[in-house]
């Protein structure tokens, strides 16, 4: 039996989306790590131009069908209107389907949740309003940040901020 390991370079998910263009965003922090067991475990911070805070959060997810995608790809455009409305954009990556199984990808989105509340001052964010939002795999795992906050099964404590809920206010799937 001949066995292949997935190429992600050739999955329909990275061709479809190209990287937006985020230049005309001042207030960012790119490549921000929220766990360390994996490379992929980072996150992009867009902050609104005006106000200080505390800004209510757009925990934005991509799709890409578990195996592709990625936080800066065209899909979060939709979630950097949220900006012009006083909210943070938070972009996720998570471990994808051909590094880690189920349910690391759902774990790793609780861990970014943990670490938007455990980094809500430094970031000004407000650590009680946070929405998870996403489409495809993006809008799975919002939705299993909206209905499992408490299955321990689905955490891993170890990824950080272990005093911190995983719960989110809102989805939008």
């Amino acid at each position: 039996m001949i066995q292949k390991r997935f190429d992600p370079g050739t999955h329909y998910a990275f061709s479809l989306n190209p990287p937006v263009n985020t230049d005309h965003i001042r207030r960012k922090f790119i490549d921000v790590p929220y766990a360390t067991l994996s490379p992929a475990q980072k996150l992009d911070i867009y902050l609104p131009e005006d106000g200080t805070g505390p800004y209510s959060v757009i925990l934005s997810i991509h799709g890409g069908a578990f195996m592709g995608g990625d936080k800066s790809d065209a899909k979060v455009t939709q979630a950097l209107e949220g900006l012009k409305r006083g909210y943070a954009v938070v972009a996720v990556n998570y471990r994808l389907s051909w590094e880690a199984v189920f349910p690391a990808l759902v774990r790793d989105t609780k861990a970014a949740v943990r670490w938007v509340r455990a980094n809500a001052r430094k970031y000004h964010f407000d650590p009680k309003r946070i929405v998870a939002w996403g489409d495809s795999a993006g809008g799975y795992l919002s939705t299993m940040l909206g209905t499992s906050a408490d299955i321990s099964e689905l955490e891993d404590l170890s990824l950080g901020n272990p005093d911190q809920p995983c719960n989110v206010q809102a989805v939008v799937a």
